[in-house]
Order: structure tokens, then sequence, then C-alpha cells
């Protein structure tokens, strides 16, 4: 469960967000009956409208001050953090700045899995301005280019340009090398063990239970 303080975090991401998916522009189905104006354009402009999930581009539970992860792969989820940024980014995602909204993005629900599972990643094409990259199965019915925008930058900063820079490298390579191919099957096995085998045979599982672990929610 998440800490009070990131709640004020997620509301603020989807105010920033203007109460839509940052990909599809899809409306937040809480706000769409909320809020009378965003009703009457959804409405009048024939738009969409979906759950919405404030989604981490580091997972919180990567961070010492979650415990949803056991402490051993959190650790060694940051080792392949800090391999891609180049230096120690855990410092500054530490306790509850990594609920920051440099960290956030409004994702509707049915576009959220596909982030999650590095089948989606955004590459800067000019300031705040993304192509929308991924497997194209999963990516075909998105739009081809999103710009992230906020009313307030001081206070409402957008997703790190950086953050998404690792993101995305870490999913090319994820692509590149077949983990994701791997990732489907180790969802099951992880979900049916509950320690790792001594004669070695888990390494697969322990390998995607990693890479899982760093850009999607935790299955232990």
């Amino acid at each position: 469960m998440s800490h009070s303080p990131s709640l004020s975090n997620f509301s603020q991401a989807l105010a920033r967000d203007n109460f839509r998916c940052v990909v599809t522009g899809a409306i937040d189905y809480v706000a769409y009956h909320n809020n009378k104006q965003l009703t009457a354009e959804a409405l009048a402009q024939e738009l969409q409208v979906f759950h919405t999930e404030a989604v981490h581009i580091f997972p919180a539970f990567t961070n010492k001050g979650e415990d949803n992860l056991k402490p051993e792969y959190a650790a060694n989820e940051w080792t392949i953090v800090n391999h891609f940024a180049g230096y120690d980014i855990s410092q500054e995602l530490d306790g509850i700045q990594i609920h920051c909204l440099e960290n956030i993005l409004t994702l509707a629900i049915h576009v959220q899995p596909f982030f999650d599972r590095l089948a989606l990643w955004f590459e800067e094409d000019t300031q705040h301005t993304y192509q929308v990259c991924g497997n194209p199965a999963s990516i075909c019915s998105f739009p081809p280019i999103v710009t992230f925008t906020t009313s307030d930058p001081l206070h409402l900063p957008l997703p790190s340009p950086y953050y998404l820079g690792i993101h995305a490298a870490f999913c090319k390579v994820a692509n590149l090398s077949g983990a994701t191919d791997c990732i489907g099957n180790a969802f099951e096995d992880m979900e049916e063990i509950s320690t790792l085998a001594s004669d070695g045979s888990s390494a697969d599982t322990l390998y995607c239970a990693l890479i899982c672990a760093l850009l999607a929610k935790s299955v232990f």
C-alpha cells in the first residue's frame, strides 16, 4: 500500500496531466464523473474514458522505504538502474522522493501493462515531446508522438526526460536480448515458487524477476 505522502503526489500528477492518460488522452473515469467540465468535454469531443493509474517510472518497491520486495532483490534492481544511469540514482529517489512527480506519469489501465512489461517506452524528440516506441503489436493503436504539458512547471513538474531515457534504454536492451520473451513465463514461475533452487535451475526465473521488479509491479 502506498504511504500517505504519495497519495497527494498521485492526485497532483493526475491534475498535472489534465486528468488524462498521457498516451491515449483518455479521461480518467473518476474525474469524468466528478467534474462537469470534463464530462461535457468528453461528450462533446467523443473522448474515451478509462480508469487511470499513477505509474512510477522507477517503481516504488525498488526503494528501501517500501516493503513490497525483499531487500536483496531491491539492491540488485538498483544495481541495474545505476548501471544505466551512470551514477547512484537511488540517492535522489530515496524515501518518499520515489513518489516525486518527476517519477510519475498517468496511464490508462489498458496502457500501463505495456509500460510495466517493457513493451512501451518514450524516446525524446524535442523538449517534453516523445516518440511512443515499443512492440509494434502493443503500440499500434497509440499515437506515434505525445507531448507532456503542465500548467505549473515549478509546482507540478513533468516526468523527468532523464528517467524516461533510462527506462527507454533498459526497455531496448531487454527487447534486444529477448528478455521480454521470458517475462510472461517467469510470472507464472514466480507465483509458484517461494525459494530459489540450490542447483541454480532457478537462475532464469531470478533474472526475469529482477527485470520485472525493475519496471513492473511486484509479483513476490
